[in-house]
């Protein structure tokens, strides 16, 4: 992915996927492709959603904006599921994962993003 034509549209194609910013299209597009490159497809999903999570705790914007566009387009329902797990005194991350079958760290990044809002 040198040719900078190609990775432009690639981001280009990702924020209008994800509904994130040009910047953080970007940074997560430039990201995903060095874990990629280090990683087999399994650990690199992981190492993923470790950094988005940790992102997520240290108040990146990338991470928030990432994070809220992927809930408009893909997890529309994630902040209904997290507010009924909630309600009824369940596990949210849980409830999450049930749903849309994230891994442990992706709900638990999702839930902190849900928690934000909240507060």
């Amino acid at each position: 992915m040198t040719n900078p034509v190609g990775r432009a549209q690639v981001v280009q194609e990702f924020a209008t996927e994800y509904g994130c910013t040009l910047p953080t299209a970007e940074y997560v597009v430039d990201l995903f492709l060095a874990v990629v490159a280090a990683n087999d497809k399994e650990q690199a999903q992981r190492e993923m959603d470790r950094i988005v999570r940790a992102g997520i705790e240290a108040g990146a914007v990338w991470a928030h904006d990432y994070i809220e566009g992927y809930m408009r387009t893909k997890l529309t329902q994630a902040p209904a599921i997290y507010a009924e797990a909630v309600a009824r005194g369940g596990d949210p991350a849980a409830a999450l994962q049930a749903v849309y079958a994230l891994s442990g760290e992706a709900a638990a990044g999702l839930v902190a993003v849900l928690k934000s809002r909240a507060a």
